[in-house]
């Protein structure tokens, strides 16, 4: 069921932005706004030290430009992220459910956001994004 009716929280590219760690929502906003502008540093503070460590893995032997360009290049392609659930797995860990539109295409991702400390990052991801 979709939490605010039909209102879920639709987010046009173009009103990405920085958003802070303080909800889930924040975090997974932090996040699309790091990848989309290449800023590699402000993406690796959006997710867990787990997470940073397959991302690494996955990214071995890119110099950071090459990140940065492959980031956004898989980000140019998203024309809207809508969150369309929010699902509370014990106190520290939230599912979003969220649909990523691309061109005529619409996706749906699972993304598991954690709470650390007083703030969300993104612990999960089906991570064809970064692929």
């Amino acid at each position: 069921a979709l939490e605010n009716g039909l209102n879920a929280d639709y987010w046009p590219r173009d009103s990405w932005a920085f958003a802070g760690y303080a909800s889930p929502d924040a975090a997974l906003q932090s996040f699309l706004w790091a990848a989309s502008k290449g800023d590699l540093k402000t993406l690796l503070g959006s997710i867990t030290g787990e997470m940073q460590k397959e991302l690494e893995k996955d990214l071995e032997g890119k110099s950071e430009s090459e990140v940065s360009v492959k980031g956004m290049a898989d980000t140019a392609r998203l024309n809207s992220v809508s969150v369309l659930n929010s699902e509370a797995q014990g106190d520290d860990t939230v599912v979003l459910s969220v649909a990523f539109e691309e061109g005529t295409n619409t996706n749906g991702i699972d993304m598991i956001m954690k709470k650390i400390g007083n703030e969300w990052k993104l612990s999960g991801i089906d991570l064809h994004l970064f692929k």
